[in-house]
């Protein structure tokens, strides 16, 4: 598929794009929760080799899953969920915010580094909260958790064979209590 040469985004879209993302671990965030999901959810699932369907964002209060489409041939319910340290995020979108405002921070902005034991315990957080969860919707053939990062400091040198190449993860939850995952 040939590249068009697109303009340069005008004003207008720049502040839409600035109203909507926070100033600091932004690539998979969407102030527009289901706007963002929908998008994280089926741009991972697609670069992971899955044919995704009919993807679409479940109603407002109507979730978990986030998201429901048919992946791979089989109906399934989405969950997307970020892997991020909070501490560290809040430092640095304060830092930020305060450096806009024309002062200067207490604390500079930050990056949490990562290590194994953190990136396992953090991971299996958010698998043991999300399997834990009731499904509205469904019945579901498959219930799958995308879990993404923009962690800066988050790499195989850290954290081990697990975070190869760390974008992203998808954890199989359909058996409700015995996850497997898949990069």
């Amino acid at each position: 598929m040939k590249q068009k040469n697109l303009p340069p985004p005008d004003d207008n879209l720049r502040a839409l794009i600035e109203e909507n993302i926070r100033p600091w671990n932004n690539f998979w965030y969407w102030r527009d929760k289901p706007i963002g999901e929908h998008g994280t959810a089926s741009e991972v699932l697609q670069k992971a080799g899955l044919k995704v369907i009919g993807l679409g964002s479940r109603p407002e209060n109507q979730d978990p899953p986030d998201c429901e489409g048919m992946l791979d041939g089989q109906w399934s319910g989405v969950e997307v969920t970020e892997l991020v340290h909070r501490e560290t995020l809040a430092r640095s979108i304060k830092s930020v915010r305060q450096r806009a405002a024309g002062c200067e921070p207490n604390e500079p902005e930050a990056y949490f580094v990562w290590d194994r034991n953190d990136f396992l315990a953090a991971v299996q957080g958010l698998i043991d909260t999300k399997d834990a969860a009731t499904l509205k919707g469904g019945p579901y053939e498959r219930y799958v958790l995308v879990i993404h990062t923009d962690e800066f400091f988050l790499n195989s040198n850290a954290v081990g064979d697990a975070a190869r190449n760390p974008q992203y993860w998808i954890v199989y939850l359909a058996s409700r209590g015995r996850a497997t995952a898949r990069k």
